[in-house]
C-alpha cells in the first residue's frame, strides 16, 4: 500500500484545477473502499486503475469441469459467499472447515434452498457472485511472468458459468468497443495505467468476452455498482474538477448523466437505484464541516441528496439529519432501496449493525433492522451487504445462512448446513 500512497502524492502535485480533498482522506477512503472490495473488476465493487494496477488477461487457463453433483449438505465450514441468479437458483461458496486455509467447495440449490448438490469440490477461495440473471462469475488468480521488466504481476482470470456452477468458461477481453451493456450484461472496470482513469468494459456472458463501452462517463472511477436487469448501472470516481461525482446511465451505457458532489469535506458517496431513475446518494463528510445544529454522533457528517430524473438533478433531503453518521463512513454498497421505494440505509458503528429506513423519500430516517433480516450479517471484502443485482431477489447471509428477501423488507433464514 505503500505504493499507492506514494503514487497518489506523485499524482497529487500534477498541475490540475484546486481541489477541496485531502491526500489522507481519499487515501483513506481507498484503503477502506479495498478492504472491502478486494476483488478488482467484481460486479459488486470495482477499485480504480491505481489499485488494480499489474492486473491482465494474458496467462488464459479454462476452469475443469466437475462430475454430476451429488446430494450433500453445506460443509463443515463457515459460508464464505452466496448468490442467487434468481429466486429458486441458490449458491454458496462453503469452507470444508473451520480455518481460513481451509478449501471451499462450490454448492447450489434449485429449490430455493431446500437441498443443495456440490458442484465444483474445489473452488479457490469460494467467492462467487451472480451479476445477472442466469449468470455466475468466479475470479481466480495466478502470477505472471517473473522475468519481465517489472518482475511477476498478479493476474486475475474471470470465470463465468451459465448452468448452475458446473462448468465454467474465462472472459476474453477484445479490442471493438460496443455502444451498449448486453441485455444480461454488466459493466466491469479494467485499469490501462497508473496514472490514467479505469476504462469501462461491457459483458457479454453468452459469448464469454468483455469489450470497451464506447461511451465513457468521464470519471475517475472509484466503483461500479450492480442494478437490477430493467435498469442501468451506477458509477462513482473523482471528476475532473476532484469531486467526488456520480454517473448514472439508463440506456445500457449509451449515455450518461454525471453529477458533481459540491459537498464541503465530502470523502465517501454511496449510491442507491433500483430503476435507473430514482436514486440516493449519502455523501459522508469530515465533522469540521457538518452544517450546524447537526445531531450526527461523533464521526464524518453524512448528507443524503436524491433524484428523480436518472441523475440529471438532485436535491437535499433529510433536513433534520436523522440520518446519523456514527463512527465511521457509509461504504460503497451500504444502502439499497426497497421494492416500496424505502431508502434502506446500514450504518456500521463500534463492531454494532444499525439499520435505518425512510420510507417518505429521505424526509426522514427511522432506527429498524428489515424483519427477519440477521442481527449480524457477513459484511465481505468483496460484497455489498445486501445484493441486489437480480430483480426481484434481495440476498445476503451470515456463517450458516443466507437471507433471501422479495422487497427487501421482510426477509427469510435459508439454513446454509451440513447433513446429520
Amino acid at each position: 500500500m505503500s505504493g499507492l500512497r506514494t503514487l497518489f502524492e506523485e499524482l497529487a502535485g500534477a498541475d490540475g484545477p484546486p481541489t477541496r480533498l485531502r491526500a489522507d482522506e481519499v487515501y483513506g477512503a481507498a484503503r477502506r473502499r479495498l478492504r472491502r472490495r478486494q476483488a478488482a473488476w467484481t460486479v459488486t465493487g470495482v477499485v480504480a486503475g491505481g489499485l488494480a494496477l499489474g492486473l491482465g488477461l494474458q496467462g488464459l487457463r479454462p476452469v475443469p469441469a466437475v462430475p454430476e453433483p451429488v446430494q450433500t449438505g453445506g460443509g463443515a465450514g463457515p459460508v464464505v459467499s452466496v448468490a442467487a441468479t434468481d429466486a429458486e437458483h441458490l449458491y454458496a461458496g462453503v469452507r470444508t472447515c473451520g480455518g481460513d486455509d481451509c478449501p471451499a467447495r462450490l454448492i447450489g440449490s434449485d429449490d430455493g434452498g431446500r437441498t443443495w448438490t456440490v458442484r465444483q469440490e474445489d473452488f479457490g477461495d469460494g467467492e462467487v457472485d451472480a451479476p445477472a440473471p442466469g449468470v455466475l462469475l468466479h475470479t481466480t488468480e495466478s502470477m505472471g511472468d517473473p522475468s519481465g521488466a517489472t518482475g511477476p504481476k498478479l493476474i486475475r482470470h474471470h470465470h463465468v458459468s451459465t448452468d448452475g456452477g458446473r462448468t465454467w468458461r474465462e472472459l476474453q477481453r477484445v479490442a471493438d468497443p460496443v455502444a451498449a451493456v448486453p441485455g444480461n450484461g454488466w459493466l466491469q472496470c479494467a485499469p490501462t495505467s497508473l496514472d490514467t482513469p479505469c476504462k469501462l468494459l461491457a459483458v457479454d456472458p453468452q459469448t464469454a468476452r468483455m469489450a470497451p463501452l464506447s461511451a465513457q462517463p468521464g470519471l475517475d472511477v472509484n466503483a461500479t455498482d450492480a442494478a437490477p436487469a430493467s435498469s442501468g448501472p451506477w458509477v462513482i470516481g473523482i471528476s475532473d474538477t476532484h469531486q467526488y461525482a456520480l454517473a448514472l446511465t439508463r440506456d445500457r451505457g449509451r449515455t450518461w448523466s454525471v453529477h458533481a458532489f459540491d459537498e464541503a469535506g465530502a470523502v465517501q458517496v454511496t449510491a442507491a437505484s433500483a430503476d435507473g431513475v430514482t436514486a440516493y446518494a449519502i455523501v459522508s463528510k469530515r465533522t469540521d464541516t457538518a452544517e450546524p445544529g447537526a445531531t450526527a454522533a461523533p464521526g464524518p457528517a453524512a448528507a443524503v441528496l436524491r433524484t428523480t430524473d436518472g441523475g440529471a438533478t438532485w436535491q437535499a433531503v433529510d433536513p433534520g439529519h436523522t440520518l446519523p453518521s456514527g463512527t465511521g463512513y457509509y461504504m460503497d454498497g451500504d444502502a439499497y432501496l426497497a421494492a416500496d421505494g424505502s431508502h434502506v440505509v446500514l450504518l456500521r458503528s463500534d463492531d454494532r449493525q444499525r439499520w435505518f429506513v425512510s420510507g417518505d423519500r429521505g424526509a426522514t430516517y427511522r432506527e429498524a433492522r428489515p424483519s427477519g433480516l440477521g442481527e449480524h450479517i457477513t459484511l465481505s471484502g468483496q460484497r455489498p451487504p445486501v445484493q441486489t443485482a437480480v430483480p426481484g431477489v434481495y440476498l445476503a447471509f451470515d456463517d450458516r445462512a443466507a437471507y433471501r428477501s422479495t422487497d427487501g423488507l421482510s426477509w427469510t433464514r435459508i439454513p446454509i448446513e451440513p447433513v446429520r
